[in-house]
């Protein structure tokens, strides 16, 4: 079975400067029984856009990042993530914690929404604005 998700989000994580605010414009994942994960990902910085297809073998969340690290040229390791959900069914809005490691520092970052993809996209990008 293949899932592709799309979600078009116009928020961004508040840390980093206006000019440099990147916002989710859009984010197409596709993921289940094909052999590569992807992750195709457009952010906004001001009136400017950057395109990435994230890909991985290891999974959805992993093409995300490799999507973000492309987009922003840095990249990170992460150590951990954990989601949760405040109730079951397709409208419960749940958080995703993730920790990840930057240039030796260990970094943790959360993001609250209904989309597991697109609350760890928000978080992973965060991560970048905290550093």
């Amino acid at each position: 079975m293949t899932m592709t998700h799309e979600v078009t989000l116009t928020d961004a994580p508040a840390h980093v400067p206006a000019p440099e605010k990147p916002k989710i414009e859009n984010l197409v994942v596709t993921s289940g029984t094909v052999s590569e994960q992807r992750a195709d990902l457009l952010l906004r910085f001001g009136n400017k856009t950057k395109h990435a297809m994230g890909r991985s073998t290891k999974g959805p969340l992993d093409a995300i990042a490799n999507a973000i690290h492309e987009i922003l040229g840095r990249e990170a390791t992460l150590v951990r993530w954990k989601g949760s959900s405040d109730r079951e069914g397709s409208g419960a809005e749940g958080s995703v914690t993730i920790w990840v490691m930057i240039d030796g520092k260990k970094i943790r970052s959360v993001a609250k929404g209904t989309d597991t993809n697109l609350t760890f996209a928000r978080a992973y990008l965060g991560v970048f604005n905290r550093d």
